[in-house]
């Protein structure tokens, strides 16, 4: 695409018609499922959009914060990937219990696996400087998790929470956080739990 807009006699307001309604919808549109690091966010979108800016009229190292930033406050109203990316997971886990299909049942199964990873009632709202290990990063659900720590979001699914079965009842990770500090230390314990369940 960039290649494409740099040979292009395109006048400025079409090569930024072209960029926002032809090459951003395509990047938008895998967004739920993927797992990008903001990093690798940042380097599929940089050779286009320098391209885009450039023969928008624009400087094409024209700050990313004004880019990025809605055009109400003076930006130039392009969603970051990154943020989408991981807004559209948080929509997945919530709309979850409202739609009855495939997709939704794996994400039930997926909040679900987490939960039963974790071994604690909080889920999504564990604290990840004490089970970071016990995540796997590469994953959709772990991404999702991190990126919930990272933007101090908040998020308490409907679905694949475990319910104690007996009054009285206490979920074994959460008592190893009251008595176990350092996440080494809960970590071999989450492991002990997990092999024999």
């Amino acid at each position: 695409f960039a290649d494409r807009l740099r040979s292009n006699n395109l006048r400025h307001h079409e090569a930024w018609m072209g960029f926002t309604r032809t090459l951003l919808p395509g990047i938008e549109y895998p967004l739920p499922t993927s797992t990008m690091s903001r990093k690798e966010c940042t380097e599929l979108m940089a050779p286009a959009l320098m391209a885009a800016l450039n023969k928008s009229g624009m400087q094409r190292n024209f700050p990313r914060a004004a880019v990025y930033g809605p055009q109400q406050f003076q930006g130039l109203g392009v969603k970051d990937p990154y943020l989408t990316q991981g807004i559209e997971h948080i929509r997945a886990i919530i709309d979850t219990p409202q739609l009855k299909s495939g997709t939704s049942d794996l994400i039930a199964a997926v909040v679900e696996q987490l939960y039963v990873q974790l071994g604690t009632s909080a889920g999504l709202e564990t604290d990840p400087k004490l089970f970071g290990k016990v995540v796997d990063d590469d994953t959709w659900i772990g991404h999702t998790w991190k990126f919930l720590r990272e933007q101090l979001i908040s998020v308490l699914p409907e679905t694949g929470k475990p319910k104690l079965r007996r009054a009285g009842d206490q979920f074994l990770m959460d008592v190893a956080a009251t008595i176990f500090r350092t996440p080494s230390e809960i970590d071999r314990v989450n492991r002990c739990r997990l092999h024999l369940q």
